[in-house]
Parts: structure tokens; sequence; C-alpha cells
């Protein structure tokens, strides 16, 4: 899928300093970027790479001052490390990404309002309910959900939503698995499950694995990372129910920890309280705004 500097500076609210007809195919890292790539540029001891770099489009902060000339367009944003998740998560999406996470109903609210396809699996066959609320917030997020009954193989759940998927053109699936089993092994052996699955229909699924912990729980969140990090390979994280008086000093804490970026956070019950996660929003939030 190609993208143009000038499509990139509209989808971060960015502007463009350069060529803004300059294409790109692919991503790459700041030292290694090659004609028909973008990089990202933020940490400041990366800037020699900036003016070597062949990449013909690097995203930059809006402050950077380059002290050589810079041969690739320059997209500018306010924060270019939140750009980075902010236009994978756009592109995977775009490129039919197939993302498997749990509490998705505000997910598939945003990927439905800008015109994606969305599916979703109901794997979470334990616990009593969990298909029949999914399916009340799928219709009202205008997604379509593939279920089976309960107590069904969730991995038989995921294939088929997969399948269903692609022989219909979706753009993003979501599979939406159990919080928890009765014992670590079970747990590891299900998701372990589900991985193999999935990748049998589309070869490099699932292409994120994000866990959602409640923000409210504190020491138990802890745990409950610690064990779903052993059975699997979490690439991202969503925090829940940091509204009200929950201040959410768990983020820090569970991020720090385990090494996981945090993409999202729920501030709220309603289908349209799920936020990108601003870490300088989150630290005002915090802390206060005081100087």
């Amino acid at each position: 899928m190609e993208f143009k500097a000038k499509e990139i500076a509209e989808i971060l609210g960015g502007t463009v300093d350069g060529n803004p007809e300059a294409t790109v195919v692919s991503f790459a890292r700041i030292e290694s970027g090659k004609p028909g790539t973008i990089c990202f540029f933020a940490n400041p001891k990366y800037e020699q790479y900036v003016y070597t770099c062949k990449a013909d489009i690097i995203i930059v902060n809006k402050s950077f001052e380059p002290k050589e000339p810079v041969s690739a367009t320059m997209v500018r944003v306010d924060d270019a490390y939140a750009a980075v998740a902010s236009l994978l998560d756009y592109v995977t999406a775009k490129k039919r990404s197939y993302k498997r996470y749990r509490g998705c109903r505000s997910r598939v609210r945003w990927s439905s309002r800008i015109g994606r396809k969305v599916y979703i699996g109901a794997a979470d066959t334990f616990r009593a309910a969990a298909i029949d609320q999914l399916g009340v917030w799928a219709e009202r997020a205008g997604a379509t959900m593939i279920r089976q009954e309960m107590g069904s193989d969730p991995a038989s759940v995921a294939y088929d939503t997969l399948r269903s998927a692609v022989a219909n053109n979706a753009d993003v699936v979501l599979i939406d698995t159990a919080g928890r089993l009765h014992n670590k092994v079970g747990l590891m052996k299900e998701l372990t499950k589900i991985r193999n699955v999935m990748s049998n229909v589309i070869p490099d699924a699932p292409h994120d694995v994000m866990l959602v912990l409640d923000g409210s729980t504190g020491q138990n969140a802890f745990e409950q990372a610690k064990q779903f990090t052993e059975a699997t390979q979490v690439t991202s994280l969503t925090i829940t129910k940091l509204d009200g008086t929950a201040k959410g000093g768990v983020v820090i804490g569970i991020s720090d920890k385990f090494h996981i970026p945090v993409r999202y956070i729920g501030i709220g019950e309603g289908i349209d309280q799920l936020k990108m996660f601003d870490r300088r929003e989150f630290v005002r939030a915090l802390f206060g705004d005081k100087e």
C-alpha cells in the first residue's frame, strides 16, 4: 500500500516540509532507511541518521531544526513518538489487520465510524453471557460477529472468524479471548492454539496481541500482566477504568516493568470512551498541570 507525504500529514495532523508527493510503501528504522520507506525520528541520539537516511519520508517533531541539509521529505508532527503508534495502527488496519484483544467494543466503534469493515470473533467461550454481551456491542458498533456455542473451542472460533473475514474482504478482525483461565498451563495452551490457527489462515497473524487490564485493581493487574506475558507475546496494552477516583498510576508501573507500550486507555463505560494514550496528557492528569 502506497502513502504520500501529504496523506500521512493529514492522518497525523502534521505539515509537510519538502515534496508532498513523496511516496512510501513500507516502514524502516532511521538507521537503515531506504528509498520507498518511511522512518521516525524522535530521540536526539539518532539525529546523525537523519542526514544520511535514504528514506523518502521522515516523521519528525515540529520543533526539530536540522543542522545539515535533509534529503528526505519531513512530515512535522506534535509528537513523533505518538505518531509511530497512530500511523502503524492506521496502516495495519487498512492492510486488513487481524487484531486479537479483549474488551474490544470501543475499538470496534472507532474502526466502524471511519469506514472500516470489522469482524469480531467471540472466543471468550468460558464466561457466562460473554458471547451475548459482545453480540449486543457488536450490533451497536455496526460490526459482524462470528460466534459458536458456550464452551466451544476458542481456537475454532478464531479460525472461523478469520476465514469469514477473508472471504468477505474485511479490513479489521478482533478476536475477543478469555480474560483468565483456571491455571497458567491452560492459558498458555489456549493462546498458543489460537495463534497457530490464525497463522494457518494468514501467515503472519496475529498482527497485534493486546492485553486489556482493569486499572482499578492495582496489584491484581500486575499479576494478570505477569501471567499473560509469560504465556504469550503481548505487544500492546489497554488500561481501562481510569475515570473517577482511579488515578491510573498502575499504567506507569506496568509499562515500566514489562516494557510494553500502552496503546489505549478507557475513561468510562461508554462506547466512545476509549482514547489513544497520550503520555503527556496522562501525566498532566495524574500530577496536575503545574509549572
